[in-house]
């Protein structure tokens, strides 16, 4: 987290102070689809796929140790969890299923993992950054010249209409994410599917539980596709020319 905070301060924007050396400043004309940053991207990915493990971890050791359940029971602990009672093939109540053994620990645990998760995927989310470092976005051309320095070849371009348009365009050329907008979707979506199964631990040992397994596999690639969505909902508000289809 200090790491990913350190790295964030250090990409230039205009409206905050620069450290004396060491800053990122943005390429809008590099190849690589990622301001110039791409080489950066085996840290990041090293440090998603370390969480990733660590989250795999904290899943086999909560359904190891959680008592297999039939659908019913499952059922009873789902609704139970929302405060609503369930009865099917006998009684099971609140009581039933949350015994005095059973600790809200785990649950706190994933949380915290989860929300740990999300700071690392938006810490290298680098479009946006103004929304940080600013109170009130004045729209396109404040928005992208805070990445601008005023030396840059590309400060020119917010001087007119037909040069913002210009230097929006190579905006949008880039990526959302310093690894890649399609691997972050990736690890969104692992790391969704895997918080499904640290709140409700299942192991395909039936049929009921194997579709359970497929339903959270549904349910995490919708919950990662609106988490990849949302910085296009923020840059949208500030100006839809920020926010485009690549070629």
């Amino acid at each position: 987290a200090a790491f990913n905070r350190c790295f964030r301060n250090t990409v230039f924007l205009r409206s905050r102070p620069q450290a004396a050396g060491g800053t990122y400043v943005l390429d809008f004309d590099h190849a690589d689809r990622r301001f110039g940053l791409r080489r950066l991207a085996p840290v990041f990915d090293l440090q998603i796929l370390v969480i990733l493990l660590a989250g795999v971890m904290l899943v086999l050791v909560r359904a190891l140790g959680t008592p297999a359940l039939s659908a019913q029971a499952w059922a009873a602990q789902l609704t139970c969890k929302f405060g609503f009672a369930f009865d099917a093939c006998g009684e099971l109540t609140r009581a039933a299923v949350f015994s005095p053994t059973a600790a809200p620990a785990p649950l706190l645990v994933a949380c915290i993992w989860f929300g740990f998760f999300l700071y690392s995927m938006w810490s290298i989310n680098i479009k946006l950054l103004p929304w940080e470092a600013k109170d009130e976005r004045a729209g396109l051309v404040a928005y992208l010249q805070d990445f601008v320095p005023a030396t840059s070849a590309n400060a020119h371009y917010a001087d007119d209409l037909m040069g913002t348009e210009r230097l929006a365009e190579k905006f949008r050329a880039h990526d959302f994410f310093v690894i890649g907008d399609s691997r972050a979707l990736d690890a969104l979506r692992a790391g969704c599917f895997l918080f499904c199964l640290m709140l409700f631990p299942l192991l395909p040992s039936s049929l009921s539980q194997s579709l359970v397994l497929c339903a959270f596999a549904v349910l995490a690639m919708l919950a990662a596709r609106g988490l990849q969505l949302l910085p296009q909902h923020l840059l949208s508000r500030v100006d839809r020319s920020l926010v485009g289809v690549r070629d």
